[in-house]
């Protein structure tokens, strides 16, 4: 909060995941809510992309010698990641990671899709994940919205699944209730 000034009392804008991550260590039991979201974890890959660039001395990635510029930037994300795991565990909540996703590639006929993150730390993130799921939007012809999805149904094409058995194979409703409801009414068959 602003100590001072006209927006004295005020939230005070964060200028790191650091900043927030210690502020969230310390008043975590103050706060009525579970789970942190990250969204998106791609934006926070960008972020870090330019601090390496700034910190080596380069224009883009890409131009760091042997890949050195992509491995410390991995080696990053994954390292904020780990820290909010680890807090999240502490206090017993959850962690929510959100990215857009991209057609990688075509392989037998068929279009790849993962996370809009460089391969190496997509593939890192979603080997820690326990719940991947691919949100859609459903249109009429007119293009009115008619309903928001998630989909758990993995394949070879898609990085989504589910490690949970209530969600795995799923295609819900995209909402609070649609998935609290199919976790808690599950019955193992």
């Amino acid at each position: 909060f602003y100590r001072s000034g006209p927006k004295k009392g005020k939230p005070l804008e964060a200028y790191s995941l650091a900043e927030i991550y210690m502020w969230l260590d310390d008043n975590w039991q103050t706060l009525p809510y579970d789970t942190v979201a990250i969204d998106t974890i791609d934006n926070v890959n960008k972020w870090i992309e330019d601090i390496v660039c700034d910190e080596m001395k380069i224009d883009s990635m890409g131009q760091g010698s042997w890949g050195t510029d992509w491995g410390a930037a991995r080696r990053r994300n994954l390292d904020i990641v780990r820290r909010f795991q680890g807090l999240i565990k502490k206090h017993g909540g959850y962690l929510l990671l959100i990215s857009h996703a991209k057609s990688t590639q075509i392989q037998d006929g068929k279009v790849q899709l993962a996370p809009e993150l460089p391969r190496g730390l997509g593939y890192a993130l979603t080997a820690k994940a326990d719940v991947i799921g691919y949100a859609t939007v459903q249109r009429q012809g007119d293009g009115e919205v008619t309903e928001h999805m998630i989909s758990f149904i993995n394949y070879d094409e898609r990085t989504v699944g589910s490690r949970l058995k209530p969600l795995s194979g799923k295609r819900l409703p995209f909402n609070f209730e649609a998935i609290q409801n199919e976790i808690l009414t599950y019955k193992e068959e």
